[in-house]
């Protein structure tokens, strides 16, 4: 992170899940890489994401999503990824995140932290 507060990650290789709140589902997608732009407002409240791109592999292609599969919805794999072209999906997203404050949700308090 700069003076300026943006922080920057290169494509980047990565190993976690991304799940999204239920009721949405409660699958969660494999992701093997990380490429964002972003800048951490005053107080560091929240995080402006101007761009990120998750590489989803190709080995999720049968994980099941809203009634279909991670396959038959985004088509033919067309990012390469270890090495194996076609071997990945691009997932672009940009938005806001925020730190939330939910008492007695989290072992931590809800801060998040």
């Amino acid at each position: 992170m700069d003076a300026a507060r943006l922080v920057q990650i290169p494509p980047t290789n990565a190993s976690f899940e991304l799940k999204f709140t239920p009721p949405a589902s409660d699958v969660m997608i494999p992701i093997g890489s990380i490429d964002l732009s972003a800048a951490l407002t005053a107080g560091c409240g929240s995080l402006v994401i101007t761009r990120a791109t998750l590489l989803v592999p190709k080995v999720a292609g049968t994980v099941s999503f809203h009634g279909s599969t991670i396959q038959d919805l985004m088509g033919p794999a067309t990012e390469t990824y270890q090495g194996q072209p076609g071997g990945a999906w691009p997932l672009e997203l940009t938005g806001t995140a925020r730190q939330i404050y939910a008492p007695g949700v989290l072992a931590d308090g809800g801060t998040g932290r």
